[in-house]
């Protein structure tokens, strides 16, 4: 009697030493960690979001463009609001990130002179930013027909090292795809009323935790 019932409970202890181990090496990563980037044991970044992608800038590129969340307040064109979040490594929101986008109008044409179709936004508390705009038109540059898109260069003040994005967002089954689009750049489209909406969201190098 005595040895059957030592046997049940090292089976029970068994089971649950298993149970406490499987729920130890199920637990996401970053439930042991409180900073907002982790290091291996090789003093490696450690990433739970991948970086987006960077492309090509262009030519049509102007700095100092204005702070204005509407691109294309009184330009004609297909409406287009796109929206999502700006985060880091891992996948933590990032406040106060800036995103400078410019692009074509709807006959593919860029403002060289003022800053139509140009314009900084920046992610609130919770990371959060939205664009209006227009949809942008193809062109041709050269021999080549460029897809519909829309540049952004993107960064986050006082980052150690100052680093930056810049890449390009593409629409999902236009037949005008090149080279220079890769496919997490891609997004899809919804229209209501009228308007276009995208998601996109971007995931940018912070090292702020390490200090200047």
């Amino acid at each position: 009697m005595f040895n059957k019932i030592l046997s049940q409970t090292l089976l029970k202890s068994f089971f649950l030493v298993i149970l406490i181990l499987f729920t130890l090496l199920t637990l996401p990563s970053n439930v042991f960690s409180q900073d907002s980037i982790r290091l291996n044991e090789n003093k490696q970044i450690e990433q739970s979001c991948e970086l987006t992608p960077s492309t090509v800038q262009g030519p049509y590129y102007k700095e100092n463009s204005p702070f204005k969340q509407d691109l294309a307040k009184g330009t004609e064109g297909d409406k287009l609001v796109v929206s999502g979040k700006v985060m880091n490594f891992n996948c933590e929101p990032i406040k106060g990130a800036i995103l400078d986008f410019w692009q074509a109008d709807s006959q593919g044409e860029y403002d060289n002179v003022n800053f139509n179709l140009r314009g900084k936004v920046i992610s609130d508390v919770n990371g959060n930013y939205t664009l209006k705009t227009i949809f942008p038109g193809s062109y041709s540059d050269g021999n080549l027909v460029r897809p519909s898109h829309i540049h952004v260069k993107a960064w986050i003040p006082e980052n150690p090292g100052n680093p930056s994005l810049v890449t390009q967002l593409y629409f999902k089954g236009d037949p005008n795809m090149d080279q220079f689009v890769k496919e997490p750049l891609i997004i899809n489209l919804n229209e209501k009323n009228g308007t276009k909406y995208a998601n996109f969201d971007f995931v940018l190098e912070d090292y702020r935790v390490f200090g200047n």
